[in-house]
């Protein structure tokens, strides 16, 4: 079963990378990270790109932008359509995972 991480930002730039480390760092497979922009006018953009470009091969990742702030509710539901897991999990832009998170997450499900 695949889990999908979706993670809305909006000028996050200040704790999106400790975010996006955690979630790269979580030991389930076969795993998902959804990340999606709203309008950001800080660095968000250019961080998410570059954590997610470093992000172990078989994890799979997308950066997902909008030019208008339409607020959290818009943010999840945008995410939420586009994931292709079994199961999800939302994600704030400043939580910080523990590696285990999604493998003790997915154990429950079974």
């Amino acid at each position: 079963m695949k889990l999908s991480l979706m993670i809305p930002t909006f000028n996050s730039a200040e704790t999106i990378e400790r975010t996006l480390k955690s979630a790269t760092a979580q030991t389930y497979r076969p795993l998902e990270i959804v990340v999606y922009d709203e309008a950001s006018k800080d660095d968000t953009r250019a961080i998410v790109e570059r954590v997610l470009a470093a992000a172990p091969a078989d994890i799979e990742t997308r950066l997902l932008t909008s030019d208008e702030n339409s607020g959290p509710v818009k943010a999840w539901r945008v995410a939420l359509h586009d994931i292709t897991g079994d199961w999800c999990a939302f994600v704030w832009s400043d939580d910080v995972l523990h590696p285990e998170y999604s493998a003790e997450m997915m154990a429950g499900a079974e």
